[in-house]
């Protein structure tokens, strides 16, 4: 490799043919670097057809909370396995097409066998909080977080305290069953 020399100042100095050198060795050793880079983006493209959802550069399938995504299969789906099924909920829709929802933020694996119980897919999902503008607001120890767009309301996510979690579960149950409850009473 090509040498450096120390100038009086002890500054590193390269001459014109030793800096050339030295660019042309690194050049070369980043060669397969950035051959193993762009292996990936093409892994990932093709994973992209197959989930037909965001897939990461490291084949992670990446799912937002509270979010619905659709992956579509090249073989007939038997039955799904989720690792972790407080992070992820996985649903057969049709033969070669499954529905996954975010539950909670996290990582877990996606299982999937066909009908004779050979493993036909298997990855890691990944479920993040989601591109919306989220704010979390710390009093002290108490978290609480709210979805704004554009209007700042309250929402519900792991890691908020106690008290405001279940406030805020217990209207959008109120809600719901008020929705339910005026819907039952309709005159046909």
């Amino acid at each position: 490799m090509a040498r450096l020399a120390a100038n009086a100042d002890s500054n590193w100095l390269a001459s014109g043919p030793a800096l050339a050198v030295a660019l042309g060795l690194a050049a070369a050793a980043l060669a397969p670097v950035q051959s193993a880079m762009a292996e990936p983006q093409a892994k990932e493209a093709v994973a992209q057809e197959t989930a037909g959802g965001e897939v990461s550069a490291s084949g992670r399938i990446l799912v937002e909370v509270d979010r619905a995504q659709l992956l579509r299969l090249e073989e007939p789906a038997g039955s799904v396995i989720i690792g972790n099924p407080m992070i992820a909920d996985a649903a057969i829709h049709d033969h070669k097409m499954l529905v996954i929802t975010g539950k909670s933020f996290g990582t877990t694996n996606l299982i999937i066998l066909d009908s004779a119980g050979r493993e036909i897919y298997s990855k890691t999902l990944e479920v993040r909080i989601g591109s919306q503008s989220v704010v979390t607001m710390h009093k002290g120890a108490a978290r609480q977080s709210y979805s704004c767009s554009p209007v700042c309301e309250p929402a519900l996510l792991s890691g908020d305290s106690k008290e405001y979690f279940e406030s805020v579960r217990d209207q959008i149950v109120s809600r719901i069953d008020s929705s339910a409850a005026s819907g039952s009473n309709k005159t046909r």
